[in-house]
């Protein structure tokens, strides 16, 4: 059974958030659902939830027939027939919100039962540069689930297909009471690093990195970090797995057990600080928004140290693979010479 009409939730013409207009209890659950990750989202969230309360989430939500309006090349209930089958669970309901950032083409789907608890978690690309993301996240989840030692957990992979030329992903849902760590370098994601990190941890020449190539492909638009970067281009580094998107806000916990979401920008030849120096600006995010410079600036005294050379070089390195995988890699790539010379 498919629902026969949904809610989107709008902000400023942004879809947030999409449930079925019926029954009404599922609602509330993807109001439970949904993981707000700003101050705006989190306020947001709070309206709707007063919205629904009080029955007037139809004044601030719209009725349509998919969940997906944006999207309309998207036969969402074609999709959703496909993982009846992949799951083989015949009465799903779901819960569909969309990414933060503008023009990010995917979305993301919160299956449930016909009694609202949860059955899997959906990614669903849109393009090309989505599919690799999408990709990389089933490759580190299988390879890592092979180990048997790490404190922390990873969820599984239930479902990996295509529809419509691309890629979605369902994993095991993170459980609906799990809280975010808090936003400090302390004993749980320093010592979650250390395990990953340690499963691969070596010494590899430069020009046979996996990632070497994308970064020289950015070199146009980080021009002092590239130019550092090759100056020790002929050398060997120490290289580890790293989870490459490693913050407070993709690591959460339920009592003693933590989980490690989010894998797309994984990697097991990283350079070893990378987990702790995307961890570090993380807490810069704002920053990055209204002051770059500043934010590429802030990184902690302990991870600059002009004093010392190849502590120096680690954190090029670091910040050279973190261009290859996000945004903000990019900004302190910009500002290398500004972040090098501080004291």
């Amino acid at each position: 059974m498919t629902a026969s009409s949904y809610i989107v939730f709008s902000y400023r013409g942004r879809d947030f958030l999409s449930v079925p207009a019926r029954p009404a209890k599922l609602k509330g659950i993807g109001l439970r659902l949904y993981k707000e990750s700003s101050t705006r989202r989190r306020l947001f969230k709070a309206a709707i939830r007063l919205g629904v309360l009080v029955g007037v989430d139809k004044w601030i939500g719209r009725e349509v027939p998919t969940p997906v309006p944006k999207h309309p090349s998207f036969d969402f209930e074609s999709w959703l027939e496909q993982v009846h089958r992949d799951l083989r669970i015949s009465n799903l309901q779901v819960v569909i919100s969309f990414p933060g950032q503008p023009g990010r083409a995917r979305f993301y789907v919160n299956l449930l039962s016909a009694a609202g608890d949860p059955v899997g978690f959906a990614k669903i690309s849109l393009d090309s540069k989505n599919d690799r993301c999408l990709a990389t996240e089933a490759q580190a989840l299988g390879a890592l689930a092979r180990y048997e030692k790490f404190s922390f957990r990873l969820p599984r992979v239930l479902v990996e297909g295509d529809f419509n030329s691309h890629r979605y992903l369902i994993t095991e849902t993170m459980p609906v009471n799990a809280q975010p760590v808090a936003a400090k370098w302390e004993t749980i994601p320093r010592r979650c690093r250390d395990e990953l990190a340690g499963i691969s941890r070596r010494f590899q020449a430069v020009r046979q990195l996996s990632w070497w190539n994308a970064f020289c492909e950015l070199r146009g638009e980080i021009r002092s970090l590239a130019a550092a970067i090759d100056s020790w281009a002929d050398q060997e580094i120490e290289v580890g797995w790293a989870h490459g998107d490693f913050s407070h806000r993709n690591i959460c916990r339920v009592g003693n057990q933590v989980w490690i979401f989010d894998w797309e920008n994984s990697c097991d030849d990283a350079p070893l600080m990378t987990d702790e120096v995307r961890f570090a600006w993380a807490l810069q995010s704002r920053k990055m928004i209204s002051d770059s410079v500043k934010a590429a600036s802030a990184l902690p005294p302990h991870l600059v140290t002009p004093s010392d050379p190849r502590k120096t070089r680690d954190l090029a390195f670091a910040l050279a693979f973190l261009c290859t995988r996000t945004q903000g890699g990019i900004v302190c790539g910009r500002h290398w010479s500004q972040i090098r010379q501080r004291r």
